[in-house]
């Protein structure tokens, strides 16, 4: 994977931040807005729409943000979600985006070095994606925020190294893998999937526009 940077170059942040446990599976049933947060005061459902996240780490899968009918034209959703992204970037949790895109592998450098620069020639759609949230940076998004990978893998990678608080993703297999290793997971645009259905952490919704205020 890659971490691509918009504004200055450096080292990506790596310090893992303090994290609530993962609720057992095997707990009395209960739907996942109702799931209880660290300090038990408020559901997940309530801590998303109060953008109550000091001190949490936050990873988003970009496609809850943008459509993409090509790699080469993705557009913010027009939904209200541009709207609840630029509040939660101000409310400043520790915030990274993963990004999936393909790999053509006739550009492949030899060399891997240059990836911490700008967008490579070899996925593609990068720099379109790039370019899409490049207005996020009045907002506090930085470019070494924003990370790459080839696979539906790689947000499972991303995950296991950053350990975030929540992840928001739109992949159900991502977050029926992850649902026992991430305290959180918000599940966008995937209806209530069977494979997520059993995990109490596990909160589904049809936008992130949902918890705008």
């Amino acid at each position: 994977y890659m971490a691509t940077r918009f504004f200055k170059r450096g080292a990506t942040a790596a310090a893992a931040a303090a994290r609530p446990p993962v609720p057992p599976v095997n707990n009395a049933p209960a739907k996942p807005n109702q799931a209880k947060s660290a300090d038990g005061s408020l559901s997940i459902e309530e801590r998303m729409a109060t953008l109550s996240f000091a001190g949490w780490k936050v990873a988003i899968d970009v496609d809850a943000l943008v459509t993409r009918a090509s790699p080469a034209s993705p557009s913010i959703r027009s939904d209200g979600t541009s709207a609840y992204f630029e509040s939660l970037l101000a409310a400043r949790p520790d915030t990274y985006l993963y990004c999936e895109v393909r790999r053509d592998e006739g550009k492949r450098p030899a060399s891997q070095s240059h990836y911490v620069g700008d967008a490579s020639p070899e996925f593609v759609g990068q720099q379109e994606l790039l370019d899409v949230l490049r207005p996020y940076a009045a907002s506090g998004l930085k470019r070494e925020q924003v990370l790459f990978c080839a696979t539906p893998k790689g947000h499972e990678s991303f995950s296991r190294q950053l350990q975030p608080t929540i992840l928001i993703t739109t992949r159900p297999q991502v977050a029926s893998l992850l649902a026992k290793h991430v305290p959180y997971i918000v599940l966008v645009g995937a209806g209530q999937d069977a494979q997520v259905a059993k995990f109490p952490n596990v909160l589904v919704v049809d936008s992130l526009a949902k918890f705008r205020s």
